[in-house]
Parts: C-alpha cells; structure tokens; sequence
C-alpha cells in the first residue's frame, strides 16, 4: 500500500547559502549575489524533490529570512524597532521562538509578498508547489499598544488585512 505523502516547512540551507547570508549581512556580498546563490540552492532543492516523486513541491522556505516576518523583513530598517523593550516572542510548542519588531512608521505595509518566493520557483519546475503564507493575526503583534500619531490601530488593521489579501492572489 502507498501512502501518499508531502513535504511541510522549511529545509535546511546549504552551508554554501548560510555563509552567503552572514556576508551579505556584513556587506561583503551584493544582493544580486546573494539572490544568485538563493537560486541556485532553489534549483538543487526542487530538483531533489522532484526525484523523490513528489507531486507538489515546496522551496523549503530558503530564502525567506524567517516565516513570520518576510513580509517585513526589507523594511525593518526604516519602519520598525527591534529593541528589547518593543520585541514581541511568540514561543512555539516545541519551544522554539521567533520575534516581530514594533512598528514605528506609518503606513504599514508588506515589502515582500508570498507569490515573489512562489514565482522565483516556479522557473525551476513544472510541478505544482506550494508556499507558506504567514497569517495577518501573527503580524498583528507589530502595532503595539503605544500608537503612532495619527495611526490608529483600526487604520492599520485595514493596511494589514489589505496587504494579506495581496499576499494571496487569486
């Protein structure tokens, strides 16, 4: 009997990619060259699965600085806070954590969309793919209870709801 099965959540990156990431952090690698190096462990990885059998791929989240904040991720520097104070956790079941900035700058807005990951690899195979879509109530945490003038928490609950109806096309 075979039970059907497919792959969830993110893989592993390439030692390769990891190094290529700390470096682009530091400034010694462009982010053209970062993306080429992203791509290629994007062709290796739906290429493997691809011999697997699967019938619908993932890109394993490579490239995606974290689940929870790639929509922000582009726009941390300019309309977010990361300092301790204003950090929100979320701890996981298995104990894991990850943290969201405080949005210090209105309007918020999405800098990077699910189907931008989606689309990069969809040029690496003709197989059906999936790719995770962070849920607007995770993001809501960013607008804490200290407001910004003249940005109400409804405004940018409607901002938000507007860029996770983008994040989703149909």
């Amino acid at each position: 009997v075979t039970i059907p099965t497919e792959l969830i959540g993110s893989l592993s990156r390439s030692v390769e990619l990891v190094e290529a990431q700390r470096t682009h952090k530091d400034g010694e690698l462009t982010t053209d060259q970062l993306a080429l190096l992203q791509e290629k462990d994007i062709r290796t990885v739906l290429f493997k699965l691809e011999q697997t059998g699967s019938l619908q791929l993932t890109d394993g989240e490579l490239t995606k600085s974290s689940f929870l904040n790639y929509p922000i991720y582009e726009l941390t520097q300019h309309n977010f806070s990361f300092d301790d104070e204003n950090l929100t956790t979320i701890t996981y079941a298995d104990g894991h954590q990850r943290s969201l900035p405080k949005l210090i700058k209105a309007p918020f807005h999405y800098g990077t969309f699910a189907v931008d990951y989606l689309r990069t690899a969809q040029k690496y195979t003709k197989r059906p793919l999936k790719q995770a879509v962070i849920a607007p109530s995770a993001l809501s945490f960013v607008y804490t209870n200290e407001t910004i003038d003249y940005y109400s928490r409804e405004q940018f609950l409607d901002d938000l709801i507007d860029e996770a109806e983008k994040d989703v096309p149909t």
